[in-house]
């Protein structure tokens, strides 16, 4: 992974994502792969978003964290994230994360991050549409036969909150989304040996109504289509 890195850096990207559970890691091994990422993000002055799976040592109750880490061209640290929407499987054995979700401001546009499954629930990823984040970095891991629906699930939550998504994903699609949902560059794991994508994103702002009023038109339909019915049943009782 970090020979990746650097070959995906020292070919000029600014912005780069693991995808998710990409090493099973203890904690002191974390803290190794991120001091040499550190130093390869200022070398580059680039963002790296590292995505692992660490054996839990702190006083959370299950044995693993499903994380990943922002780290910016400074060499800093910007955020730890745990995964928040856990398959039963994955509950288990994995921590559950906690709201909200981060973000931070920078050249390139704001950026925020969630893990896989967490794209997939609307209610907890309207706060990117909340927050006006430009740019959603999402480590993923699919298999077969979800391939490719969950990974093009995404291009709705990119038209919805006007947001890019890079959704890279160590099973299956790896894709590139602008704001209007079009994909603009993808590699799939069960075609080709391809281990690095390349796209170039738009960094414009987008607003969209979707982020301001949510589900809100989808309710005031559904009351109207209420109080139609019951018109109806009370006109038909009236005959």
């Amino acid at each position: 992974m970090i020979e990746r890195t650097e070959a995906a850096l020292s070919n000029g990207a600014e912005i780069l994502v693991w995808n998710e559970i990409s090493l099973l890691l203890n904690s002191a091994q974390t803290d190794t792969i991120v001091e040499r990422v550190k130093d390869l993000c200022e070398d580059h002055q680039a963002y790296v978003l590292i995505a692992v799976l660490e054996s839990n040592a702190g006083d959370l109750p299950k044995p693993f964290d499903n994380k990943s880490i922002l780290i910016d061209p400074e060499g800093e640290l910007l955020w730890e994230y745990l995964k928040y929407f856990l398959n039963p499987l994955e509950g288990l054995v994995i921590n559950k994360g906690s709201r909200p979700i981060p973000f931070v401001d920078t050249e390139l546009g704001r950026m925020a991050n969630v893990l896989c499954s967490d794209l997939d629930f609307s209610r907890y990823i309207s706060q990117v549409g909340n927050d006006s984040v430009d740019i959603l970095l999402v480590p993923a891991f699919d298999w077969k036969e979800v391939t490719p629906y969950h990974a093009h699930m995404a291009a709705f939550a990119a038209i919805q909150y006007g947001v890019n998504i890079i959704r890279a994903n160590g099973n299956g699609i790896t894709a590139f989304y602008n704001t209007r949902g079009h994909i603009l560059k993808q590699s799939n794991t069960y075609a080709s040996d391809e281990k690095i994508t390349y796209a170039d994103l738009p960094l414009t702002k987008t607003t969209t109504v979707y982020s301001s009023i949510g589900d809100s038109f989808v309710h005031v339909l559904m009351v109207f289509l209420l109080i139609i019915v019951g018109l109806r049943f009370l006109k038909k009782v009236d005959i």
